[in-house]
């Protein structure tokens, strides 16, 4: 790993292996601004290659996504359009006594189904 940020090339073999191998990769999560690193992940090509795939492509914003709210940084952020999910931890970075979390996903109801499973069974 160069700098601590996800290869675009071994996640692209990996994903073909798999499904060569008759394994349905689902879920890729990348990472902007790494608590222990900052680093940055390629999200606009992770992102258009999760959309290629139809793989459910989630962002972990959770240390340096806040900072994504200031105009001159929001360019870290270029690629967001194409996750399903997106995930700020308030606590890093606001002044606030506990942890939070914000999640965001593209549909609300799939957050409900996997915390109320019953509730949507057939």
């Amino acid at each position: 790993l160069e700098n601590y940020v996800m290869d675009l090339e071994e996640l692209q073999k990996t994903v073909l292996q798999d499904t060569e191998d008759g394994l349905i990769p689902t879920y890729v999560m990348s990472t902007m601004g790494t608590t222990s690193s900052t680093a940055i992940d390629p999200l606009e090509e992770i992102g258009r290659f999760c959309v290629l795939h139809d793989i459910w492509y989630h962002i972990d914003a959770a240390y340096a996504g806040a900072i994504a709210i200031i105009p001159e940084q929001r360019h870290h952020l270029n690629g967001v359009e194409f996750c399903n999910s997106f995930e700020i931890n308030g606590d890093k970075l606001f002044p606030v006594l506990f942890n939070t979390s914000l999640l965001y996903a593209e549909e609300r109801k799939w957050i409900a189904q996997a915390m109320y499973p019953e509730k949507y069974e057939k």
